[in-house]
């Protein structure tokens, strides 16, 4: 295991590549990080449902001979509810990992939400 003066000098004789974690930047990035791509997982959770109402995408009932058609009037509004909440969560993810890594690089403390 390499000594601490090693550690803090920069200089290892095993592992050229320890960098000194001050005040935990890596774990506060990998939770920015991990935020971003769950709103990201939301938009195209939501993008995904969207487009199935507006293509008026149906599992077919097997038993069913004579399927119901969807009303479109029913279906499109709520497609487009949905679309537009898929891209407001993908642009709050934006904006909110944008706004962290800003505060993170500033070495603030206390990173998180929209300040």
């Amino acid at each position: 295991m390499p000594e601490e003066r090693d550690i803090e000098s920069g200089s290892s004789s095993r592992s050229p590549s320890i960098v000194p974690n001050i005040g935990s930047a890596a774990r506060d990035y990998c939770t920015i990080e991990r935020t971003l791509l769950s709103y990201a997982r939301l938009g195209l959770i939501l993008f995904v449902l969207s487009a199935s109402l507006l293509l008026q995408a149906r599992i077919p009932d097997p038993e069913d001979e004579n399927p119901a058609e969807p009303d479109d009037l029913e279906t499109f509004p709520l497609g487009v509810v949905y679309f537009a909440a898929s891209i407001l969560a993908l642009g709050a993810g934006w904006i909110g990992y944008e706004s962290d890594l800003k505060g993170l690089l500033e070495e603030r403390g206390f990173v998180g939400g929209f300040q």
